[in-house]
């Protein structure tokens, strides 16, 4: 698996709740909150972390409408993942 050079923890010192989302190793879980809280962001970080420890595998983000998915989530995405 490629070594990500990112401490989450410390990145996300001030919102543990969001470091504790993306670190988990539970098959599912959920990460609720108010607007501008990072939850798009923390999710983003947790599909890229999961397709890096578990490699060939599919997964799918998705919103509610596709013009959700372009505004905010698919531009978090590509910001921490560039294509």
């Amino acid at each position: 698996m490629p070594n990500l050079k990112i401490d989450l923890k410390t990145r996300y010192k001030d919102m543990p709740k969001n470091a504790d989302f993306i670190l988990s190793d539970k098959f599912q879980s959920y990460f609720f909150g108010g607007f501008g809280n990072g939850k798009t962001e923390s999710l983003c970080w947790r599909a890229l972390r999961l397709a890096l420890q578990f490699p060939g595998t599919l997964g799918l983000i998705g919103r509610h409408t596709y013009r959700e998915l372009q505004d905010s989530t698919e531009r978090s995405f590509f910001d921490i993942c560039p294509p």
